[in-house]
């Protein structure tokens, strides 16, 4: 179950209540939401397509380092020379999703040239999107087979139903405002009303920076969407109680379920979160999802 640890207060995982929706289900997402996923998908289309290409542009220079850089770029297979409007040469070198190691090794190496220019699927991406994207990107390489939903949390402090760190909006974290369980409102019955419509803005915005990722996949946006329930009663769900400051006054929800983390310390985990991770986790053993798509 889950990514971390085993989980504590396993009776809270018996079968639910009536009106409670912590079992994965497949209920419609709001017209509304679905017009904002849509917005989002229409938006970045150029990035979501497959095949995924990543390249490199860079120009001739007097640079010492060139002659090296040229070396290893020759040895890639997708490695062009052409010539730019004054006959000077430009040189290209192509990747796909799982190359971006090479890519790097490139890149440091020329990112700073004049001239120098990154496309992703045929689209000019900045050098800051491209720094940020990097930063998660070679974790996820490096731990591909080891930690095949790096994307659903790395950690207790990436813990997310989305299958992106960076959509910033948490599960299992050490601060309650960051989870998606916290947007939203509590009414006079004790009732809390998750704004969906908030959370999917907040999706938008934050991932604006990485829409160029190719691991990153509209389905996974809209299944956690879906996971989230519409509302949280912790008096007919005793997966979930109230969130309380110093006063004692109750402001919001949080799971009833905990997991065990490194150093002995624990923190919630909403019981979507841990029926989602535990499908997909049975998904890959049973080898009927690929969580990674390479083309």
């Amino acid at each position: 179950m889950g990514l971390f640890s085993k989980e504590k207060n396993k009776d809270q995982y018996k079968s639910d209540k009536v009106g409670n929706s912590s079992a994965i289900k497949t209920t419609d997402v709001t017209k509304g939401l679905k017009l904002l996923l849509s917005s989002f998908i229409t938006e970045y289309e150029p990035f979501l397509r497959r095949p995924w290409t990543l390249k490199v542009e860079f120009q001739h220079t007097s640079s010492r380092a060139l002659p090296q850089i040229l070396k290893l770029a020759r040895t890639i297979e997708s490695f062009s020379e052409e010539q730019d409007e004054n006959g000077n040469p430009v040189y290209q070198v192509t990747f796909g999703p799982l190359g971006v190691l090479g890519f790097d090794k490139i890149y440091s190496k020329v990112k700073s040239w004049k001239g120098t220019l990154i496309y992703v699927n045929g689209q000019i991406v900045t050098r800051a999107e491209v720094a940020k994207w990097l930063i998660c990107y070679r974790d996820k390489i490096q731990y591909l087979d080891s930690q095949p939903l790096f994307c659903w949390g790395a950690s207790t402090f990436t813990a997310n139903i989305f299958g992106c760190h960076r959509t910033k909006i948490r599960d299992t974290d050490w601060n309650w405002n960051s989870c998606w369980y916290s947007i939203g409102k509590l009414d006079d019955h004790g009732i809390f009303h998750v704004d969906k419509q908030r959370i999917v803005e907040l999706i938008i915005q934050n991932l604006k920076p990485y829409r160029i990722c190719p691991a990153l996949n509209p389905k996974h946006l809209e299944l956690g969407m879906r996971l989230i329930p519409d509302t949280i009663n912790p008096r007919a769900d005793s997966r979930w109680k109230y969130y309380s400051l110093s006063d004692g006054n109750p402001i919001g929800v949080i799971p009833n379920t905990e997991v065990l983390f490194g150093g002995g310390y624990t923190v919630p985990m909403s019981p979507q979160y841990a029926d989602l991770t535990t499908m997909l986790e049975h998904k890959l053993k049973m080898g009927e999802i690929e969580i990674f798509e390479t083309d």
